[in-house]
């Protein structure tokens, strides 16, 4: 399909596709675009594949073993400021979640993140626009984390994403003393497997 669509914008093709999917994600949003793909030029183009029921069909398996989820850290969002986030999680490209991380050795926790969120990421930029990029925010310590899927200044809410300890919040102890509490979030949530099924 690419080599398609180049035959009709020439050596325009990676500005009027990159058009197009803004244009799309301003409309429908990035869940429904990473759900169902865009159109241009009366082509179709699925951005992600996900994880078949069986592995009956090959094609459809190394389809979803192409999927490209990227963790890059340090990303300036901002034309106005030199502001960064901690880490930004991508599927494809395709910006999917933002990650703010605190260190208790430096005396901060996530309370620390969830104000900085609060305060110095404005909702207005395209990065943090509901729904039409980052799906969802975390905040992130060594014994817990939180998320939003909607930031709004000072009204921003956020809940816990713990797995909760003895009927209660939190999270059970480190399995060893050079883990965290919040090692789960990383090994489990975050896996590739975990990930695309979960958020889509």
């Amino acid at each position: 399909e690419w080599e398609k669509l180049r035959e009709y914008y020439k050596e325009e093709t990676e500005g009027k596709f990159i058009q197009r999917l803004n244009k799309e994600l301003d409309l429908r949003g990035m869940l429904d675009v990473i759900r169902h793909g865009i159109t241009d030029s009366g082509l179709k183009f699925k951005l992600a594949y996900f994880k078949p029921d069986s592995g009956l069909n090959p094609e459809t398996t190394a389809l979803y073993k192409q999927n490209n989820l990227q963790v890059t850290r340090q990303v300036h969002f901002s034309a106005k400021n030199n502001k960064s986030i901690d880490l930004l999680l991508s599927l494809n490209g395709l910006p999917i979640a933002t990650i703010e991380l605190k260190n208790h050795f430096t005396g901060q926790r996530v309370n620390e993140a969830m104000e900085q969120y609060k305060t110095s990421r404005d909702p207005k930029e395209p990065l943090f626009q509901f729904k039409k990029r980052a799906l969802v925010h975390f905040t992130v310590d060594s014994d817990d984390v939180y998320f939003t899927t909607k930031l709004e200044s000072a009204s921003t809410r956020f809940f816990p994403f713990n797995k909760g300890y003895k009927g209660g919040a939190g999270n059970p102890p480190a399995k060893d003393y050079v883990s965290y509490r919040t090692a789960y979030f990383w090994e489990e949530i975050l896996s590739v497997d975990s990930w695309i099924f979960q958020t889509y």
